[in-house]
């Protein structure tokens, strides 16, 4: 003999295997906000012009960028950062992407400090131009995917030639 049971328990029962079939709901990871990318200085090396540029972390966790560290060997500074940056120069009133020369550069998981800040050096644009913008990668999250890239306020060659006084 089959004994049917109240229609309540039957809903209740469907609704308990239904909690407990569904997935545990992801973590959901916070999304972080992107660097300011700021001129800090200019300088000259060997005849070559160097252009460096500081990035701060708003953020209360580490935010990762597309670089490399290098830690100076016998000395007690800190770590050096090389960013794999973008420049884009205003060339007869037109802005054009600059491809910097590189060596073959590592990629390391680095990342700027939580409300932190890193620098980094940019070469020069060779040839004529008048505004540079600097880009710095990042990734919006620590998965380390989908990167987005952070752009300097413009600087003009005048900024970056020091003055004689």
């Amino acid at each position: 003999m089959v004994e049917e049971l109240p229609m309540w328990t039957a809903v209740s029962a469907a609704a308990l295997l239904l909690v407990t079939a569904a997935p545990a709901p992801k973590k959901t990871e916070r999304k972080l906000e992107p660097p300011t990318v700021k001129f800090l200085r200019a300088s000259s090396e060997m005849g070559h012009g160097w252009v460096t540029f500081e990035a701060t972390n708003p953020n209360p966790s580490p935010l990762p960028f597309f670089g490399c560290s290098v830690k100076p060997k016998g000395k007690s500074e800190g770590t050096r950062y090389i960013a794999h940056y973008e420049v884009t120069a205003l060339r007869a009133g037109k802005w054009e992407p600059f491809t910097p020369k590189r060596c073959k550069i590592r990629v390391d998981p680095v990342t700027i400090p939580a409300r932190g800040k890193v620098t980094f050096d940019v070469s020069v644009p060779a040839g004529t131009w008048d505004e540079i913008k600097v880009g710095l990668p990042w990734f919006p999250s620590a998965d380390r995917e989908a990167p987005m890239t952070a752009w300097s306020a413009k600087v003009t060659r005048r900024e970056l030639t020091p003055s004689k006084q």
